[in-house]
């Protein structure tokens, strides 16, 4: 089925590319995918399960972030518009992990280094390959991996739009609608939240500040095409043209928010709860070779073979926030930043069209 995409102005195009935004000497994941599949399903997972994940957590954690920038809902009718960019941190104990230790069978490293970087990791180097049976090594060329140059963290851009709707409760919207964006294959986000001053509730409590609660949910699905072809003395099947990588992340939060306008400045506070998941699924037909008579042999064999195969299963990673922001307000425009206290502490930055 052939898939639609939208067409974005060079604008648009160079703010989503900024997701991705990597040194030329950085490594994409998808040459290292295809490659570590003829490892089979098993290895495969567990190899880049390690590899992988903290882009995942990082973008899910991402995901959480952008949705306000004070506590004070708009009256009914009220609208605004925001942007804002958010990088992810990444602990140094994510930025690596031990190719011993994990379980795997037939990735193996090649120096007698067993200490691999992840992708986020571009300071490190680890060459690996794949050992079939008798031990004899599949790859010509050792794997030599090495992940993203990423100075400031892992960033991704918001944006959203917010109505006042009644008795004090905003309704927010986010969408990068589905884009293609070079090289990076196709990218969508969306997400809805729900902003509620609370403190109308309070009649008896008399406090100078705005307080609400905000729920949120958003999701981010990112296809991108991959070059499968795998290395084999003797190929006996025909292999199918196309294969992707499909990545989904989503990212459940729940935060209480206090802020006090003074004059033109808006400092404010929030803390509650976050929960992300991420999963990674290749589309189409993954061939294994086999040693027959002493020669490398992709036969259609059920057991030497996956079909679509999820090769990240999604993890609740719940964990708490709590964030301090401030926001400069000029008439309708404000510009805002913030930075998150959790797992991957995080620096969001953004501006906003507000009329109240």
């Amino acid at each position: 089925m052939k898939r639609n995409f939208i067409k974005p102005n060079p604008v648009f195009v160079g703010i989503l590319i900024s997701l991705f935004y990597l040194s030329s000497s950085a490594q994409l994941p998808y040459d290292i995918v295809p490659q570590v599949m003829q490892a089979g399903k098993e290895d495969a997972s567990i190899f880049l399960n390690e590899y992988m994940r903290p882009l995942g957590k990082a973008w899910g954690i991402n995901l959480t972030g952008g949705w306000y920038n004070t506590a004070k809902t708009h009256e009914t009718g009220g609208f605004n518009l925001s942007y804002a960019m958010h990088f992810a941190q990444i602990p140094n104990m994510d930025k690596k992990f031990d190719l011993i230790n994990i379980g795997l069978q037939v990735i193996k490293p090649v120096d007698g280094n067993n200490i691999a970087p992840t992708i986020v990791n571009a300071n490190e180097t680890a060459n690996v390959n794949i050992y079939i049976a008798n031990n004899i090594p599949l790859l010509t060329d050792t794997l030599v991996m090495k992940g993203f140059d990423i100075p400031n963290g892992v960033r991704l851009p918001t944006f959203n739009i917010g109505f006042g709707i009644f008795r004090n409760t905003d309704i927010i919207g986010r969408i990068i609608p589905n884009s293609n964006v070079g090289d990076f294959g196709s990218i969508n986000i969306w997400g809805i939240g729900i902003k509620h001053d609370f403190m109308q509730w309070l009649t008896m409590i008399e406090v100078p500040v705005d307080a609400s609660i905000f729920f949120g949910y958003s999701r981010l699905k990112m296809t991108t095409g991959i070059t499968y072809t795998p290395i084999a003395n003797e190929i006996n099947v025909t292999l199918p043209e196309k294969h992707e990588m499909n990545m989904k992340i989503s990212a459940l939060t729940a935060n209480v928010i206090i802020s006090k306008k003074v004059f033109f400045l808006t400092p404010y506070i929030s803390a509650g709860i976050a929960n992300s998941n991420f999963k990674m699924q290749l589309s189409g037909t993954y061939y294994y070779p086999q040693l027959i008579s002493g020669q490398t042999v992709i036969e259609d064999d059920d057991n030497y073979r996956s079909i679509d195969p999820v090769i990240i299963k999604p993890e609740n990673n719940i964990q708490s926030q709590f964030a301090a922001g401030l926001s400069f307000n000029f008439r309708v425009f404000y510009i805002h930043a913030q930075y998150t206290m959790q797992e991957y502490n995080m620096i969001s930055a953004g501006f906003a069209i507000s009329f109240r």
